[in-house]
């Protein structure tokens, strides 16, 4: 969905807007920026990251922590009760 239709919705969160976030992939951006931040990542950690949606986060692992060894686990349907 473009974003112009999510403004049209009311479906955007103001404070993206407020602070300069104008499209999806800056809002995704930001989302990734800080959910790393707030899990406290640092490059040359161990990381697991169980996988449960389209990769996009351990994509972002990669670029910004090339250091970080990361294990990666993609859950298929019938598995998410390992995880509630």
């Amino acid at each position: 969905m473009a974003l112009e239709k999510l403004l049209e919705r009311d479906a955007l969160p103001d404070t993206l807007l407020r602070v300069g976030i104008r499209t999806l992939d800056a809002a995704e951006e930001a989302m990734l920026h800080l959910t790393c931040e707030r899990a406290q990542i640092a490059d040359g950690q161990h990381i697991l990251e169980l996988g449960c949606g389209w990769g996009s986060l351990s994509l972002w692992l990669a670029e910004h922590y090339p250091l970080a060894c990361a294990e990666l686990w993609g859950l298929r349907a019938g598995q998410e009760w390992l995880v509630s």
